[in-house]
């Protein structure tokens, strides 16, 4: 069980990290990731285009998807002082004294 829980080669953990969209594409059958929700933004956008590709694009089935790029948007928003506190950079918000290593 350690070996689970100890850091794995990047040779091992990038391929895996790498085929879970893939696997996840083929076993559920649906698009996962960022990129797929630019489809639907431009699909909601333009609802009168004449690029197929978006006209065919039924954006209402995959509002889920949507919903997974506005969470790690807000859920990356309470992250970044502590990324600009922490890095060494001029902070912005009251940061921890502590947090800087020199």
């Amino acid at each position: 069980m350690e070996w689970i829980l100890a850091p794995w080669p990047w040779y091992v953990s990038g391929p895996l990290i790498g085929l879970t969209v893939p696997f996840l594409l083929v076993a559920v059958g649906k698009p996962f990731g960022v990129s797929s929700s630019f489809r639907h933004l431009c699909s909601i956008c333009s609802p009168n285009t004449t690029i197929g590709y978006l006209r065919e694009n039924d954006w209402r089935q995959e509002s889920w998807n949507l919903f997974f790029v506005v969470g790690i948007v807000e859920n990356t928003w309470p992250a970044s002082p502590l990324r600009v506190c922490c890095s060494g950079l001029t902070p912005t918000l009251s940061c921890n004294p502590d947090c800087h290593t020199d």
